[in-house]
This record gives structure tokens, C-alpha cells and sequence, in this order.
């Protein structure tokens, strides 16, 4: 389908990201919402190895509409991240924004083992569980290796540098999410969102739920929260705003797997939640799913995509095997974010098609690009799955 600017909406095309958006109009997107490869060269994967250009970031510069937002994932590495900070400055937009990080519990340590280096260095074998053994209890599987247990180093100098690793490489806990804007074409945000609806964020449709019986007990910062100023008179109390059933004002920080609990018991001894008291509900990705209804399709509720929602529609591929697919709920959150219904989202970088499923959930049109044949065939069985499934539902 095309519109009045002649555009692939609601399609998914194949090919280079900088090639397909010349053949786009000026300022036609409403939203660039995408996961674009990191620069990490992660898994060997010649697609991963650089960040993205500056000139195709020019292109999505000239497509977004005077005032639209670039939500763009990136890796927390310091070069990889500060590269795509740099380049997206360079093509134009504004980057004197805040990012949102977003933090999970499903990352696995990567650094080298400087122990078992030095007795390979040495030509000295550990004793060691072999890949045929595989499946015996006790042993660790990922990306198709096995993390072997309590493997003892062997010679003098290995012993001495047991327990040490290469650089640093601590367990990734989180991502960043790259907020950078087209600068305005008007001199307020009021006029430019009279204009054409942009230069604004939908921070309302992105607040966290208040469970019953968790209301703030006062302090910097409540009112934005729902709560009303606070009277300094004597005994005066905090007192609710007619927004408090809105919920938490949005942060810069996304809580996926209820990563901030401390497993704390209230300072009274009792505590106002059913189960601990826990730092996570104050940004909880996941409650701000359920109570939007991105549970409502055959996907499991995980912070990162479980294998049901990777793999649904691609059961004549036998699996996903796209390695950095990104879940469904955090794409629907920064949609819900910058857009609103019937806007068009565009994703230059689509992987295995998540952003264009997530704007199909939101009733907002979209366009994916994807460079990786391989990747394109996932992203179209995937998105045809889910649009299989939402008809069976109607």
C-alpha cells in the first residue's frame, strides 16, 4: 500500500537503509524507532562491525518530519555508544536530550578467562566436559557452547592469575536507548505541536501503574507523579492530584525482570505491597506492558523475547536466529512514546521485523528496512504470523 507521498506503508522492504530512504519524500515520518547494528562485530557478523554512517543517518534526518524523534538502541560500550551519539549530532539532529536505559537480568558474562589463557599459552590442556557430554547436569549452554564449572587451572602462572579477566567485560544488566530529535522549524514547542504534532513526547501514555496501597509517602518529587504540591503549614499532609490515577511520571530508566529488588521488608515490618517492597515498580517496563494489554497476543511474558515470541511465524525456518532480537514490549513503549495512532514509525534497521509488529499492535503504520536477506524472510513470517493471529482474535 502507498500513500499520497508514494511510501511502502505498512511494508517491509529489502535492501541498504541508505539506499531505500532516497527513495523517500522530505519530512514523511512521524517516528524512527530502531535497533540499528552496534558496531560490536557481535558473533563474527559482518553487519555488526561498524556503527551506522553518517550519511545514512542523513537520509533519516530528511525523512523525519521538523520536530520528530530517533529513538535508536546502542550498546553501553563507551566508543560504540559515543560514536552513534557524535554521528547523529553530525547529521542534524539535536542530542541535548536525555537517553533511557534500559535494565534487564538476563545478560551473560563474555570476558576471557586470563587463567585458562595462560595454560593454553602454555600448551597445557584442562580436564574439561566436552561438547559430546553436553546435556549432564550442572553444565551451562549459551549461543551454542558450553561453560564448563569449576575447571581448576593447571600451571603456576595460571594459578596466580585465577579469578582474573581480560579488560573489562562485567555482565551486560542494560542498554541504552539514544533520544535525539529533528530540530523544531518553529520558535516554541506549543507552535510546533499545533503545526504538525510533533516536538512532543506522550510521557502520560508512558507512566508506570500505581499498584493500591503503594501511593508515594511524600518528597521531592511527587507532584509530578500525581501528587499535589506540599503546604507547609503545620501537620499538612501531601495530597492527591486529580492525575494520581495517571501513575508514576515516566523516568529515564526501563526495569525489566524486577531487576531493582532488594527483597526489603518496610521499615514498620509490614509491608504495603502483596509480596517485598521492591525499587523496581518505580519503572517497571513490564507492569506498563500488562496494563496497556501488550500481554494480549500468544507471546510469553519475559524481559527479553522468550522463544515463543522470536519464533512465532518461523516454523518453516525452523527458529529466529536473528542474535539481537529486541522484545516486543520495550519497541511498543518508545512507539507509544513519540507517536500516537495512524502515525507512520519507520525502523531502517527492522532485524527480524519486532518495531514493525509492536507499531502494527499500536494501530500506527509502519515501514522496516532490512539490509540481511536472511533477516527479511524472518521479519515478514513474523509480522504475517501476527497478523494471522490478530485476525483469528477478532
Amino acid at each position: 500500500m502507498k500513500n499520497k507521498n508514494n511510501l511502502p506503508i505498512n511494508q517491509i522492504l529489502l535492501g541498504d537503509a541508505g539506499e531505500r530512504l532516497t527513495e523517500f519524500q522530505d519530512n514523511s515520518i512521524d517516528l524512527i524507532c530502531c535497533d540499528p547494528p552496534y558496531g560490536l562485530g557481535f558473533m563474527a557478523k559482518d553487519w555488526d562491525k561498524s556503527v551506522v554512517s553518517v550519511n545514512i543517518w542523513k537520509e533519516c534526518f530528511r525523512v523525519l518530519k521538523d520536530g520528530g524523534f530517533a529513538f535508536v538502541m546502542s550498546a553501553p560500550r563507551q566508543d560504540v555508544f559515543s560514536q552513534t551519539v557524535i554521528r547523529l549530532s553530525k547529521a542534524g539532529f539535536n542530542i541535548r536530550l536525555t537517553s533511557i536505559f534500559w535494565t534487564f537480568a538476563s545478560g551473560f558474562p563474555k570476558p576471557l578467562n586470563i587463567s585458562k589463557a595462560v595454560d593454553k599459552l602454555k600448551g597445557v590442556a584442562r580436564k574439561g566436559i566436552s561438547r559430546k557430554s553436553a546435556g549432564t547436569k550442572g553444565q551451562i549452554f549459551k549461543l551454542g557452547r558450553v561453560y564448563e564449572r569449576n575447571i581448576e587451572p593447571v600451571t603456576t602462572e595460571a594459578k596466580a592469575l585465577a579469578g582474573s579477566f581480560g579488560g573489562f567485560q562485567p555482565k551486560p544488566a542494560l542498554e541504552i536507548i539514544i533520544v535525539a530529535m529533528k530540530p523544531l522549524s518553529e520558535i516554541r514547542f506549543a507552535d510546533q505541536a499545533l503545526k504538525n504534532g510533533k516536538g512532543i513526547t506522550w510521557l502520560d501514555d508512558c507512566r508506570i501503574p500505581i499498584k493500591k496501597g503503594d501511593e508515594p509517602r511524600g518528597g521531592y518529587g511527587d507532584e509530578v507523579i500525581g501528587f499535589g504540591p506540599f503546604d507547609n503549614k503545620a501537620g499538612a499532609k501531601w495530597k492527591k492530584s486529580p492525575s494520581a490515577h495517571l501513575g508514576r511520571f515516566p523516568a529515564n530508566l526501563l526495569v525489566s525482570d524486577d531487576v531493582l529488588n532488594e527483597g526489603k521488608i518496610a521499615s514498620n515490618g509490614k509491608s504495603k505491597l502483596p509480596d517485598k517492597e521492591s525499587f523496581s515498580r518505580y519503572f517497571d517496563l513490564d507492569a506498563w506492558a500488562i496494563k496497556n494489554g501488550i500481554n494480549t497476543f500468544p507471546f510469553l511474558i519475559c524481559p527479553k523475547p522468550s522463544p515463543a515470541e522470536r519464533n512465532n511465524g518461523c516454523e518453516e525456518l525452523k527458529r529466529n536466529f536473528h542474535p539481537t532480537v529486541k522484545p516486543i514490549r520495550l519497541m511498543s513503549y518508545l512507539i507509544t512514546l513519540g507517536s500516537r495512532p495512524g502515525d507512520l514509525v519507520l525502523d531502517p534497521f527492522v532485524g527480524s521485523g519486532t518495531t514493525c509488529i509492536a507499531a502494527k499492535i499500536l494501530n500506527r503504520n509502519y515501514i522496516g528496512i532490512e539490509r540481511e536477506q536472511e533477516y527479511y524472510r524472518i521479519a515478514i513470517k513474523r509480522l504475517k504470523a501476527f497478523t494471522k493471529t490478530e485476525q483469528e482474535r477478532q
